[in-house]
């Protein structure tokens, strides 16, 4: 538990905001009590968070290598925009979300093997986790 609060402590204070929010948003579209226009902006709002400006919110403070990052950043915007295809019911939002959803799962299995390295601190990558939990969760939650 104290890991998942110092991996929480690692993520901005802008990401998390969005990450509820969209979560938050999504959840109320799966019960009808709200419209879609707030997905798509707290949708649009974390994905550009994720890939453009990867480099800034998925590094580690102490490292100054955005290779990682930009990857993550971008996969974690791919499956954000996904979501946001299946919310808006776009014709052909199968192929992305599979697409991201294939790309998540080979961001897990390299946090996995990255998980005993001491180049990578722990919090980050539980941090990664948590981000990738969410966006895998707002996934299942748009599809139902």
């Amino acid at each position: 538990m104290k890991e998942i609060i110092s991996a929480l402590k690692t993520i901005n204070n802008w990401e998390k905001l969005f990450l509820v929010l969209t979560f938050l948003s999504v959840l109320l579209n799966v019960f009808p009590v709200t419209g879609t226009v707030d997905i798509v902006v707290f949708g649009m709002i974390l994905g550009i968070i994720y890939f453009p400006l990867g480099f800034y919110f998925l590094r580690m403070p102490t490292k100054t290598t955005i290779i990682f990052p930009m990857i993550s950043g971008f996969v974690y915007a791919m499956g954000v925009v996904s979501m946001l295809y299946k919310t808006l019911n776009m014709a052909g939002y199968e192929l992305p979300m599979l697409v991201s959803g294939i790309l998540l799962l080979g961001i897990i299995i390299f946090l996995f093997l990255k998980y005993k390295s001491p180049f990578y601190p722990k919090n980050y990558l539980i941090s990664h986790f948590l981000r990738i939990g969410v966006i895998i969760s707002i996934n299942l939650m748009a599809l139902l």
